[in-house]
C-alpha cells in the first residue's frame, strides 16, 4: 500500500521565509525562499519523495528560477530529474533560471546523461 504523502506547503503562505520541507523515509527536498530561491535535495529523489504537488508548489514558489544544491543525493529518478528542471526552470518565465550548485553526484549525472541534460555545476536553464 502506497504511504500517504504530506500535503504540499501552499507557495502563497510561505511569505514569513520559512522553508518549505517535505522528506520520506529515504530523502528530502528543501525549498528556501529569497531572492534567489534555494534548492536542497538530499538522499533518494524519486516518486515516494516528490510527488507533482511538490513540483507545482516549487515552479511556483521560484518563477524565476531556483540554485539547486545536488551534492548529497544518492539516487535521482525520472520524477527527480523532473523537479530538479522545475527548479532550474521555475514557471518557465524567461527569467534568468536557476544554477546547479556544487558537485553534481554520480548517480544525478547518470541519469541526466541518459535523457541527454547538462547538468554541470553553474548550469543554467537546464
Amino acid at each position: 500500500m502506497p504511504r500517504p504523502r504530506p500535503a504540499a506547503p501552499r507557495p502563497d503562505t510561505r511569505h514569513d521565509g520559512t522553508p518549505a520541507r517535505w522528506s520520506s523515509p529515504g530523502g528530502s527536498v528543501v525549498l528556501r525562499p529569497g531572492a534567489r530561491p534555494r534548492l536542497e535535495v538530499t538522499g533518494e529523489v524519486d516518486a515516494a519523495l516528490v510527488g507533482p504537488e511538490v513540483i507545482a508548489a516549487v515552479a511556483a514558489a521560484a518563477p524565476a528560477g531556483a540554485d539547486v544544491d545536488l551534492s548529497r543525493v544518492t539516487f535521482l529518478d525520472a520524477r527527480g530529474l523532473r523537479l530538479v528542471l522545475a527548479a532550474l526552470d521555475g514557471a518557465g518565465t524567461g527569467g534568468p533560471g536557476g544554477r546547479v550548485l556544487g558537485a553534481v553526484p554520480h548517480a544525478v549525472r547518470t541519469v541526466a546523461d541518459a535523457v541527454e541534460v547538462p547538468l554541470a555545476p553553474g548550469a543554467t536553464d537546464a
